[in-house]
């Protein structure tokens, strides 16, 4: 497994964890649930993965162009679910002539942050899983 495999797992277990906790707290916590998106601070541990050390090459352009289609697809992934979520809040909140509280827009962008590191995270290790050859490092 190489450094960026590593990191991609560190994603997917950081920003899963995240989501499953806000999950489990949210009917004891309620709103202050969403607090537990702080979990996705640790995904800043995955620096240490791709630190260089001595000569060695830590990641190469096979690694580059997966990180860049990763991270295009999630983005990609997060953009088209807000857009549908900002979508149907409006039009569920219009209908009623209500206006959408803050709680949700907290909501949505926090959720979206994690939505997208478990995205790139688990996009990354399909695309190094997927290849015939997978690097070995």
């Amino acid at each position: 497994m190489n450094a960026m495999e590593k990191v991609a797992w560190t994603e997917v277990i950081v920003a899963g964890l995240a989501i499953i906790c806000v999950i489990a707290a949210y009917p004891w916590l309620g709103d202050a649930a969403a607090a537990f998106f702080s979990i996705l601070a640790f995904i800043a541990a995955a620096a240490f993965f791709v630190r260089k050390r001595d000569n060695e090459v830590v990641t190469d352009e096979r690694d580059t162009t997966i990180e860049k289609k990763a991270i295009t697809r999630a983005m990609f992934i997060s953009w088209m679910t807000t857009v549908v979520l900002l979508i149907v809040l409006t039009i569920s909140f219009g209908c009623r002539n209500m206006d959408i509280p803050s709680r949700f827009i907290v909501w949505l962008v926090s959720g979206q942050a994690a939505l997208v590191y478990l995205a790139k995270g688990l996009i990354t290790l399909c695309a190094y899983r997927g290849a015939r050859h997978a690097a070995q490092g």
